[in-house]
């Protein structure tokens, strides 16, 4: 019987102490929660707009009449935007013989109809600002414009420079 009562008071011995060092493990002192940091991310409006060169040139060898330009160029877009269109138009052609207007400028991409309006069946005029592509957030796309100049006579010899601008809308 005395060997029970030691027996019955090591296991309360020991399971005490279990008990004391599970709950100093398991709860620890009390929680004090620190101070908390608000995050906020503002992801502003992205573009990227590629250009596969930075220039063309029209080689007007001969007699006037409706030139291409040296290479096609390759316009790659993407954007975080949720719908996004892409535009460009161009300048009038500047040089000592004087300018040639931007409407004998003519663009040929797949948003131009396939009609002749002076530069060839699917070529449009570059007066105004003609669609390049369309898109939303997280698409990659990429078109090929070709590009034509139609001269006249009245166009005197020399070098003649100008910009063709590419334009971004984002609509929210």
């Amino acid at each position: 019987m005395k060997k029970n009562i030691v027996y019955l008071s090591l296991f309360l011995l020991i399971l005490s102490i279990n008990i004391f060092l599970t709950n100093k493990l398991v709860c620890g002192d009390t929680f004090h929660p620190g101070p908390t940091l608000q995050v906020t991310a503002i992801i502003e409006p992205c573009i990227n707009i590629t250009l596969s060169t930075d220039a063309i040139v029209f080689n007007c060898k001969g007699a006037p009449g409706v030139y291409d330009a040296d290479q096609p160029v390759v316009v790659t877009v993407g954007s975080n935007s949720r719908n996004w269109t892409v535009k460009c138009s161009a300048t009038p052609l500047e040089g000592d013989g004087g300018t040639i207007p931007s409407n004998r400028i003519f663009m040929k991409n797949p948003h131009t109809p396939n009609i002749d309006k002076g530069g060839g069946a699917g070529f449009e005029a570059m007066s105004g600002e003609k669609v390049v592509l369309t898109g939303s957030a997280t698409d990659h796309k990429e078109t090929t414009s070709e590009f034509r100049l139609k001269t006249t006579w009245e166009d005197k010899a020399g070098m003649y420079t100008g910009q063709i601008n590419y334009t971004y809308l984002a609509t929210p």
